[in-house]
């Protein structure tokens, strides 16, 4: 306890590349307290070792926790912006499209057939953007989306 009362702006360095390194390998830098309470502990560390700050530790307590906030209001919206950046939420994904079947009934915007599959009973309808208009009994069919039981489908390429 000497030690850290006396070297007060090691102490808070210290704290703040502890609470960014526990960030980063325990929860990969997906809890902001501490990142931001890391930052601000670095922060602080640095301002009383140059000697901008006062080594107290109730300076200190009040430093950590004014950049703290200060970090968080600055970072959050680009952060939030970066986490966004490049992530391409996949739609209507599935392992089911792609599945080739054989249709039991005719099919069109108007007609639906029905196919069990998976321990399910799906209903079978005509994909959007399908080019068919409808398309026959005994046709191949590729399921091109789902739905919360519902294939759509359209023709399935011939080998």
């Amino acid at each position: 306890m000497d030690y850290i009362t006396t070297h007060q702006a090691e102490s808070w360095f210290l704290l703040g590349c502890l609470l960014l390194v526990l960030d980063m390998t325990v929860f990969g830098f997906s809890s902001g307290v501490f990142l931001f309470v890391g930052i601000g502990g670095l922060i602080t560390g640095l301002l009383m070792l140059v000697g901008i700050l006062p080594e107290t530790q109730m300076v200190g307590i009040a430093s950590i926790g004014l950049l703290s906030v200060a970090a968080a209001v600055l970072l959050w919206k680009p952060l939030k912006k970066m986490q966004k950046k490049g992530v391409v939420k996949p739609e209507n994904t599935s392992d089911f499209i792609g599945y080739e079947f054989i249709l039991a009934d005719d099919i069109s915007p108007q007609q639906n057939s029905r196919i069990r599959y998976s321990g399910v009973d799906w209903r079978v309808e005509l994909a959007a953007g399908s080019e068919q208009a409808a398309i026959k009994k005994g046709t191949r069919v590729k399921v091109m989306s789902i739905d919360s039981g519902i294939f759509r489908v359209g023709l399935a390429a011939l080998d």
